[in-house]
């Protein structure tokens, strides 16, 4: 019996799962900078650091390769919000045309996710970090 249940709550599951899959999936990624691959100190995401521009890029590119793993995945719409600092570092003309791009700050209470709702089918976190001074 119980082998059952469980064999039926799959099947609804997967069929949720590709029905859903079919009219496309809705995603929201949230990217922030400190957590991006090189980052080493605050300078290399502040805007007045020697290598910000660079991170920026790199910001950008990781980005640019959840979306693609998104679209992959079977993302129909995709929304990037920027969410270090003043949220207007990832480059616009770098990113990939998919996706839309959320930038700035309106002072809304979900901050680094200001732009979701119940709408959203998944949710992908890129260049987030630990607390400092914590491993």
């Amino acid at each position: 019996m119980k082998k059952k249940i469980i064999l039926v709550c799959m099947t609804f599951f997967l069929m949720a799962f590709v029905a859903r899959a079919e009219k496309g999936l809705k995603v929201f990624i949230s990217v922030d900078m400190e957590g991006v691959g090189g980052v080493i100190h605050w300078e290399d995401v502040s805007r007045n650091g020697k290598d910000y521009s660079l991170f920026r890029r790199l910001m950008t590119d990781e980005t640019n390769a959840a979306v693609e793993g998104a679209l992959e995945a079977g993302a129909t719409e995709i929304l990037v919000r920027d969410s270090h600092g003043s949220a207007r570092n990832i480059l616009p003309d770098r990113l990939h045309p998919e996706a839309i791009l959320l930038r700035d700050w309106s002072g809304g209470l979900l901050s680094m996710m200001e732009g979701i709702d119940e709408t959203y089918d998944a949710v992908i976190f890129v260049g987030y970090h630990g607390q400092g001074g914590h491993t």
